[in-house]
């Protein structure tokens, strides 16, 4: 389960003060949830996800997700409990460009320690041929298309047998036929590992087919925070 508490994310401004990018009183995530985050752009989606899995320390308030508060723990901690624990799929993909699309998922998984060393090679080679890009592991990001390398990306956050998958914007780059192809993939997993599912996106098709969507918006009291919270099923 994933607590959100009194979350507020502040930024200087160039001119003087500070710029709140998000504030959030209180959000619970079950898990197995499938949960979609909707709102403007520049109303916090992002920054919100990257909060949630640990990216991003806030600058008030807590997370704790499965009763460890990882707003708390040392920053080596932090990122082996969301190589662990948390699989995120990123807007811009992240990819090493240094590395072949194997390599990229093989980083991950020595990194997250969760997989046992000689199962590495065989995982992510089977992680590859289940996005459909065996004929593509010894490909570096360069050399793919921007299907093929959030295919590797989405991959990459399988690796580990993730307990959330955190996905942002997963069909901007996508057309009508992929976007399918995508979202029937993650919730595949999603039910697979019973993980907890959490969509950033504009679009309103995903939004609809979640069983939440919280909305971010503005506010008088902040310059982004929750506005609606509501089943979208």
């Amino acid at each position: 389960m994933i607590k959100v508490r009194d979350v507020q994310k502040r930024y200087a401004n160039p001119d003087g003060g500070e710029i709140t990018a998000l504030s959030l009183d209180k959000l619970d995530i079950e898990a197995g949830e499938e949960v979609g985050v909707a709102g403007a752009s520049g109303m916090g989606k992002t920054t919100l996800l990257n909060i949630l899995c640990g990216i991003s320390l806030p600058t008030e308030g807590s997370v704790e997700i499965n009763d460890i508060e990882i707003t708390k723990l040392p920053e080596a901690k932090r990122d082996l409990f969301r190589a662990q624990t948390i699989g995120y799929v990123f807007q811009m993909f992240n990819l090493i460009p240094s590395l072949t699309a194997k390599e990229n998922v093989m980083a991950a998984v020595v990194f997250g320690k969760k997989i046992p060393k000689q199962e590495r090679e065989k995982r992510c080679l089977e992680l590859l041929e289940r996005v459909g890009l065996s004929h593509r592991v010894n490909y570096f990001p360069g050399q793919l298309s921007g299907g093929e390398q959030q295919r590797v990306s989405i991959a990459r956050a399988m690796g580990n047998r993730p307990a959330i998958l955190i996905v942002d914007e997963p069909t901007a780059n996508l057309d009508y036929k992929n976007r399918g192809i995508i979202l029937d993939l993650l919730r595949e997993i999603r039910r697979e590992n019973n993980s907890t599912l959490i969509i950033a996106t504009h679009d309103q098709d995903i939004l609809k087919s979640m069983s939440r969507v919280i909305e971010l918006g503005q506010s008088e009291e902040s310059e982004a925070s929750i506005v609606t919270e509501n089943s979208a099923a």
